[in-house]
């Protein structure tokens, strides 16, 4: 008896065990989906940033506008409206092709490549972001602008790997954010 139950509860488990993984399984794939678009990226990052702004309790057009173009012409992804009638531009567009690569990579040397072509890029959109006009005293814009990256092992994985990245970042007025530091800054 004590045998066919345990046998009963053994088999019970790995049947849950078996769908879980499944389900971890699709998961992933609708993950790497997601990332292989560079459009669904960035809608991926516009809608963590709606979710981290609608957990603070902030609402569109009374604490921030979305997409809304600016003097310059150019359309930042969120626009937070702050006291005074200044405002901040966030960029939720990132960089992740590369990223992936090299998770994806099995062989140290394609690592290694991936790593510093994801690092470059991360350079790279730092400048194109800061070139945008998102910092415009004209248009009462605070001195700087943020930028979201929508993961903290992302997030991390820049700073460690090289942290003159943040450096730069702060050269070109631009605030990296996690969406824990994100969350940070706008529930204040």
């Amino acid at each position: 008896k004590t045998l066919n139950a345990e046998t009963i509860k053994l088999t019970t488990g790995l049947k849950s065990s078996h769908a879980e993984t499944t389900k971890l399984r699709e998961t992933t794939e609708d993950l790497r989906n997601v990332l292989s678009s560079s459009q669904a990226r960035g809608q991926w990052g516009e809608r963590m940033v709606e979710d981290i702004l609608n957990l603070v309790g902030l609402e569109e057009h009374l604490n921030f506008n979305k997409q809304k173009q600016v003097a310059s012409g150019e359309r930042p992804d969120f626009t937070f409206l702050l006291p005074k009638k200044k405002t901040v531009n966030l960029d939720a567009k990132f960089p992740l092709t590369h990223y992936q690569r090299y998770i994806e990579a099995d062989l140290e040397a394609v690592q290694e490549t991936e790593k510093k072509q994801f690092l470059d890029d991360v350079k790279g959109h730092i400048k194109e972001v800061a070139a945008r006009d998102y910092v415009n005293p004209a248009d009462n814009t605070v001195d700087y602008v943020l930028v979201f990256i929508p993961n903290e092992s992302i997030y991390a994985f820049i700073h460690q790997s090289d942290p003159k990245i943040l450096d730069l970042a702060l050269e070109n007025h631009i605030v990296l954010c996690s969406p824990i530091t994100l969350y940070a800054v706008v529930s204040l």
